[in-house]
């Protein structure tokens, strides 16, 4: 397995109820969303087999940038 020279950006879209929960486990973690999503991303492709363990070593965990809205508060006033 070579070394990692670069990265790329991944942008997707997910339903509200994959950012509820990402928001709680940042609250609950203090680790940012990206590292969350890069950690499952990395396990999954492990797990299936198309990725060596190894790249799950160089992933290095993000702290938050701030506060998270509290969307339940948003739900609230719909």
């Amino acid at each position: 397995m070579g070394t990692r020279q670069s990265e790329a950006e991944l942008r997707t879209t997910v339903p509200p109820e994959v950012i509820e929960a990402l928001d709680l486990m940042v609250r609950v973690g203090g680790i940012s969303k990206a590292t969350l999503v890069r950690v499952a991303l990395v396990d999954h492709l492990t797990t299936l087999g198309v990725l060596y363990p190894e790249v799950a070593e160089t992933l290095r965990p993000t702290k938050t940038r701030g506060r998270l809205r509290d969307r339940s508060i948003e739900k609230e006033d719909r």
